[in-house]
């Protein structure tokens, strides 16, 4: 039989009618297969009710501690997890950001253009009078928008 707690005793005791006590708390018995006049001889070890209550309340203090370590662990895992992803997803929200921009800016300038493109147009019909169909066309907008992606109007 080996010791299984710090403050237990291994003893002997014949019969088993002298293990009942409520101040000792039996953790193993063994039978020695020898007998005396009051029964079997048993090998017993047994601790102090007080000192095994307090070591499993030790006991599940510690599991409870392993536990809460190991929750915060996951936790800090999981919480840098996701502010790498929200680190990513604001990279992806300032580039979308720029792209449209960039996209607007592109845009203003090409209707800057044409606006100005339509005024050398109106200025060059005003000094030549009337312009080739073809960019008369584009004026009036007859197939300027549908085909060629112009937008000229007057």
């Amino acid at each position: 039989m080996k010791k299984t707690h710090e403050k237990s005793r291994i003893y002997t005791v014949a019969g088993t009618a002298k293990l009942k006590n409520p101040e000792k708390v039996v953790l193993q018995i063994e039978a020695t297969g020898q007998r005396n006049g009051d029964g079997f001889i048993y090998l017993v070890e047994s601790v102090a009710a007080e000192d095994y209550d307090r070591t499993t309340a030790e006991g599940r203090a510690a599991a409870a501690e392993k536990e809460l370590e190991e929750y915060k662990k996951e936790f800090s895992e999981t919480t840098d997890n996701l502010n790498a992803e929200k680190e990513a997803l604001e990279e992806l929200l300032e580039q979308a950001r720029d792209a449209g921009g960039n996209y607007r800016r592109k845009l203003d300038e090409a209707a800057q253009e044409n606006a100005e493109l339509r005024k050398a147009l109106t200025e060059c019909r005003r000094i030549f009078g009337e312009l080739p169909p073809e960019i008369e066309r584009l004026l009036n907008n007859e197939e300027g928008e549908k085909n060629n992606g112009y937008t000229c109007t007057i």
